[in-house]
Protein backbone atom coordinates (compact mmCIF):
# COMPACT_ATOMS: atom_id res chain seq x y z
CA UNK A 1 0.00 0.00 0.00
CA UNK A 2 2.83 2.41 0.84
CA UNK A 3 4.41 1.79 -2.57
CA UNK A 4 1.13 2.63 -4.32
CA UNK A 5 0.94 5.92 -2.43
CA UNK A 6 4.52 6.81 -3.40
CA UNK A 7 3.88 5.93 -7.04
CA UNK A 8 0.74 8.09 -6.97
CA UNK A 9 2.75 11.00 -5.54
CA UNK A 10 5.41 10.76 -8.26
CA UNK A 11 2.75 10.49 -10.99
CA UNK A 12 1.03 13.55 -9.49
CA UNK A 13 4.29 15.53 -9.67
CA UNK A 14 4.72 14.50 -13.31
CA UNK A 15 1.16 15.57 -14.10
CA UNK A 16 1.57 18.95 -12.36
CA UNK A 17 4.90 19.66 -14.10
CA UNK A 18 3.48 18.79 -17.53
CA UNK A 19 0.27 20.75 -16.95
CA UNK A 20 2.11 23.90 -15.88
CA UNK A 21 4.71 23.74 -18.65
CA UNK A 22 2.10 23.23 -21.35
CA UNK A 23 -0.21 25.90 -19.96
CA UNK A 24 2.36 28.64 -19.27
CA UNK A 25 5.40 27.54 -21.30
CA UNK A 26 8.52 25.71 -20.09
CA UNK A 27 10.19 28.65 -18.32
CA UNK A 28 7.17 30.14 -16.56
CA UNK A 29 5.68 26.69 -15.96
CA UNK A 30 8.95 25.43 -14.48
CA UNK A 31 9.16 28.46 -12.18
CA UNK A 32 5.55 28.02 -11.03
CA UNK A 33 6.15 24.32 -10.45
CA UNK A 34 9.23 25.07 -8.32
CA UNK A 35 7.25 27.65 -6.32
CA UNK A 36 4.44 25.15 -5.75
CA UNK A 37 6.89 22.49 -4.53
CA UNK A 38 8.45 24.98 -2.10
CA UNK A 39 5.02 25.93 -0.75
CA UNK A 40 3.91 22.32 -0.25
CA UNK A 41 7.22 21.51 1.42
CA UNK A 42 6.83 24.42 3.86
CA UNK A 43 3.28 23.25 4.65
CA UNK A 44 4.56 19.72 5.30
CA UNK A 45 7.29 21.08 7.56
CA UNK A 46 4.77 23.04 9.60
CA UNK A 47 2.55 19.96 9.92
CA UNK A 48 5.46 17.91 11.23
CA UNK A 49 6.59 20.68 13.55
CA UNK A 50 3.20 20.78 15.27
CA UNK A 51 2.63 17.00 15.34
CA UNK A 52 3.03 15.02 18.53
CA UNK A 53 6.02 12.72 18.85
CA UNK A 54 5.10 9.04 19.02
CA UNK A 55 1.60 9.51 17.60
CA UNK A 56 0.46 9.04 14.01
CA UNK A 57 -2.19 11.61 13.18
CA UNK A 58 -3.57 13.24 10.03
CA UNK A 59 -0.69 15.72 10.21
CA UNK A 60 1.90 12.96 9.81
CA UNK A 61 -0.02 11.32 6.98
CA UNK A 62 -0.53 14.59 5.12
CA UNK A 63 3.15 15.51 5.55
CA UNK A 64 4.11 12.09 4.18
CA UNK A 65 2.04 12.76 1.06
CA UNK A 66 3.69 16.15 0.60
CA UNK A 67 7.22 14.76 1.15
CA UNK A 68 7.32 11.74 -1.20
CA UNK A 69 11.11 11.76 -1.62
CA UNK A 70 11.86 10.97 2.04
CA UNK A 71 12.19 7.25 1.29
CA UNK A 72 14.98 8.02 -1.20
CA UNK A 73 16.79 11.12 0.05
CA UNK A 74 16.66 10.01 3.69
CA UNK A 75 15.76 11.83 6.87
CA UNK A 76 17.86 13.97 9.18
CA UNK A 77 16.67 17.14 10.85
CA UNK A 78 13.31 18.62 9.90
CA UNK A 79 14.97 21.42 7.95
CA UNK A 80 17.24 18.99 6.07
CA UNK A 81 14.33 16.65 5.34
CA UNK A 82 12.22 19.44 3.85
CA UNK A 83 15.12 20.95 1.90
CA UNK A 84 16.08 17.61 0.34
CA UNK A 85 12.48 16.87 -0.61
CA UNK A 86 12.04 20.30 -2.18
CA UNK A 87 15.25 20.00 -4.21
CA UNK A 88 14.42 16.46 -5.34
CA UNK A 89 10.88 17.44 -6.34
CA UNK A 90 12.06 20.48 -8.30
CA UNK A 91 14.83 18.59 -10.11
CA UNK A 92 12.41 15.77 -10.90
CA UNK A 93 9.77 18.13 -12.27
CA UNK A 94 12.26 20.14 -14.33
CA UNK A 95 13.62 16.89 -15.78
CA UNK A 96 10.09 15.92 -16.80
CA UNK A 97 9.59 19.33 -18.45
CA UNK A 98 12.87 19.06 -20.37
CA UNK A 99 12.00 15.55 -21.56
CA UNK A 100 8.57 16.76 -22.65
CA UNK A 101 10.05 19.70 -24.57
CA UNK A 102 12.40 17.29 -26.36
CA UNK A 103 9.36 15.09 -27.15
CA UNK A 104 11.01 12.13 -25.43
CA UNK A 105 7.63 10.99 -24.13
CA UNK A 106 6.37 11.01 -27.71
CA UNK A 107 2.69 10.54 -26.92
CA UNK A 108 1.78 12.47 -30.07
CA UNK A 109 4.39 11.08 -32.44
CA UNK A 110 1.96 9.56 -34.94
CA UNK A 111 -0.12 12.23 -36.70
CA UNK A 112 -3.84 11.95 -37.22
CA UNK A 113 -3.97 11.03 -40.86
CA UNK A 114 -6.00 8.71 -43.03
CA UNK A 115 -2.97 6.48 -43.70
CA UNK A 116 -2.45 5.68 -40.01
CA UNK A 117 -4.85 3.19 -38.47
CA UNK A 118 -6.29 3.39 -34.98
CA UNK A 119 -4.38 0.25 -33.98
CA UNK A 120 -1.08 1.88 -35.00
CA UNK A 121 -1.88 4.96 -32.92
CA UNK A 122 -2.69 2.84 -29.87
CA UNK A 123 0.48 0.81 -30.38
CA UNK A 124 2.57 3.99 -30.49
CA UNK A 125 0.85 5.31 -27.37
CA UNK A 126 1.38 2.00 -25.52
CA UNK A 127 5.04 1.86 -26.56
CA UNK A 128 5.59 5.42 -25.34
CA UNK A 129 3.89 4.74 -22.00
CA UNK A 130 5.84 1.49 -21.48
CA UNK A 131 9.14 3.18 -22.28
CA UNK A 132 8.49 6.04 -19.85
CA UNK A 133 7.41 3.51 -17.22
CA UNK A 134 10.72 1.70 -17.74
CA UNK A 135 12.61 4.95 -17.16
CA UNK A 136 10.71 5.58 -13.92
CA UNK A 137 11.17 2.03 -12.61
CA UNK A 138 14.87 1.96 -13.48
CA UNK A 139 15.47 5.40 -11.95
CA UNK A 140 13.49 4.58 -8.80
CA UNK A 141 15.25 1.25 -8.28
CA UNK A 142 18.65 2.81 -8.92
CA UNK A 143 18.00 5.56 -6.37
CA UNK A 144 16.94 2.99 -3.75
CA UNK A 145 20.08 0.90 -4.35
CA UNK A 146 22.26 4.02 -4.24
CA UNK A 147 20.64 5.12 -0.99
CA UNK A 148 21.20 1.66 0.50
CA UNK A 149 24.92 1.81 -0.35
CA UNK A 150 25.37 5.35 0.93
CA UNK A 151 23.58 4.59 4.20
CA UNK A 152 25.57 1.33 4.67
CA UNK A 153 22.49 -0.82 5.18
CA UNK A 154 21.07 -3.44 2.84
CA UNK A 155 17.37 -4.01 2.39
CA UNK A 156 16.02 -7.46 1.38
CA UNK A 157 15.21 -6.53 -2.22
CA UNK A 158 18.49 -4.66 -2.62
CA UNK A 159 20.34 -7.71 -1.31
CA UNK A 160 18.58 -9.96 -3.84
CA UNK A 161 19.43 -7.64 -6.70
CA UNK A 162 23.08 -7.02 -5.80
CA UNK A 163 24.22 -10.30 -4.19
CA UNK A 164 26.27 -11.31 -7.26
CA UNK A 165 27.65 -8.18 -8.84
CA UNK A 166 27.32 -4.79 -7.17
CA UNK A 167 28.68 -2.74 -10.05
CA UNK A 168 26.04 -3.92 -12.53
CA UNK A 169 22.96 -2.48 -10.72
CA UNK A 170 24.91 0.66 -9.81
CA UNK A 171 26.05 1.66 -13.29
CA UNK A 172 23.69 -0.08 -15.72
CA UNK A 173 20.38 1.72 -14.92
CA UNK A 174 21.59 5.31 -15.56
CA UNK A 175 23.43 4.20 -18.71
CA UNK A 176 20.35 2.35 -19.98
CA UNK A 177 18.06 5.31 -19.23
CA UNK A 178 20.39 7.76 -20.98
CA UNK A 179 20.79 5.52 -24.02
CA UNK A 180 17.04 4.93 -24.21
CA UNK A 181 16.32 8.67 -24.04
CA UNK A 182 18.86 9.33 -26.78
CA UNK A 183 17.29 6.69 -29.01
CA UNK A 184 13.85 8.10 -28.25
CA UNK A 185 15.07 11.56 -29.24
CA UNK A 186 16.46 10.15 -32.49
CA UNK A 187 13.12 8.54 -33.27
CA UNK A 188 14.15 4.89 -32.75
CA UNK A 189 11.25 4.17 -30.41
CA UNK A 190 11.25 0.37 -30.50
CA UNK A 191 14.95 0.07 -29.67
CA UNK A 192 14.55 2.71 -26.94
CA UNK A 193 11.97 0.45 -25.28
CA UNK A 194 14.19 -2.63 -25.31
CA UNK A 195 17.33 -0.75 -24.23
CA UNK A 196 15.69 0.24 -20.93
CA UNK A 197 13.59 -2.88 -20.30
CA UNK A 198 16.16 -5.62 -20.98
CA UNK A 199 18.66 -4.33 -18.36
CA UNK A 200 15.77 -3.74 -15.96
CA UNK A 201 14.63 -7.36 -16.31
CA UNK A 202 18.21 -8.68 -16.02
CA UNK A 203 18.89 -6.73 -12.81
CA UNK A 204 15.58 -7.73 -11.21
CA UNK A 205 15.85 -11.38 -12.32
CA UNK A 206 16.51 -12.68 -8.74
CA UNK A 207 13.42 -10.87 -7.46
CA UNK A 208 11.34 -12.18 -10.40
CA UNK A 209 12.51 -15.75 -9.75
CA UNK A 210 11.68 -15.43 -6.06
CA UNK A 211 8.18 -14.20 -6.88
CA UNK A 212 7.71 -17.06 -9.36
CA UNK A 213 8.70 -19.58 -6.67
CA UNK A 214 6.21 -18.04 -4.24
CA UNK A 215 3.52 -18.09 -6.92
CA UNK A 216 4.18 -21.74 -7.79
CA UNK A 217 3.93 -22.78 -4.13
CA UNK A 218 0.73 -20.77 -3.73
CA UNK A 219 -0.86 -22.35 -6.83
CA UNK A 220 0.03 -25.86 -5.65
CA UNK A 221 -1.15 -25.11 -2.12
CA UNK A 222 2.17 -26.01 -0.53
CA UNK A 223 3.60 -24.20 2.50
CA UNK A 224 6.84 -22.26 2.11
CA UNK A 225 9.40 -21.52 4.81
CA UNK A 226 11.68 -18.48 5.07
CA UNK A 227 15.05 -18.45 6.78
Amino acid sequence: MAWLIHIFNFVAQIAVALAMSRAFGPWAGGALYALLMCITTVIAGQLLRHSQIGRVTWRNRMAGLLLPWSMIVGGGSLTALCAKNAIASIVFGWTVIVCDQMNLFGFAVIPNSQSVSLAERWFALSLSAATVLGWLLAAGGWLMILKSYLSHRTEPITSLITHRNKRLPLFLPPVAIGASMLLRYKGVHGLAFWVVWIPLLVITLPVILMLLVILSYWIRGKPIRWN
